[in-house]
């Protein structure tokens, strides 16, 4: 969230301390993205090895040996990845390069819970703890009875945002 309010800062103040700020903390985010090795899903927080030893909820990087990342990544998470990259694709980017990142991020989160059938897929080739949007299961199973909603909500705005950047009608035909 605090990215975002550097981006709207940038809109209001157009000051390019502001937008090469900002996109510093872009990058820590496109990081996130990548420390995992799994396309479309970001890491919830990496630390390096050596600051402490592993615990079952921290994963070592498959993309960069030095590091660990924390999993189990949460719907609200990705909400708050899915919000952003829009932003930053139309008021933040300077160039085609790092427009296309935006761009990537956003539609590989996107393809990666439809690809697993309205998951979020972590760690264990299993779909995290909060990362559901499949409608089989948060329509069907009590326990989501009071999220049913927000999630259907999240996974729309996913596919909207998706099909804006594209004009790929794979994600109007969901």
């Amino acid at each position: 969230m605090y990215l975002s309010s550097q981006v709207f800062r940038y809109v209001l103040i157009n000051d390019s301390t502001v937008q090469q700020s900002a996109w510093k903390h872009f990058q820590a985010l496109y990081f996130l993205s990548q420390v995992t090795g799994k396309s479309g899903y970001p890491a919830r927080s990496i630390a390096r090895k050596d600051e402490f030893p592993p615990a079952d909820d921290w994963f070592p990087s498959p993309t960069n040996s030095s590091l660990q990342y924390k999993g189990d990544t949460s719907s609200d998470e990705i909400v708050g990845h899915q919000f952003i990259y829009p932003l930053v694709y139309d008021y933040l980017c300077q160039d085609a390069q790092q427009c296309s990142q935006a761009y990537e991020i956003l539609i590989n989160i996107t393809d990666h819970i439809i690809t697993h059938d309205w998951y979020l897929i972590g760690e264990n080739h299993t779909h995290t703890t909060w990362g559901i949007w499949n409608p089989r299961e948060i329509n069907n199973n009590s326990f989501y009875q009071e999220t049913r909603g927000l999630n259907s909500l999240q996974i729309l705005s996913f596919l909207f945002q998706a099909y804006r950047l594209t004009k790929n009608d794979q994600y109007l035909d969901r």
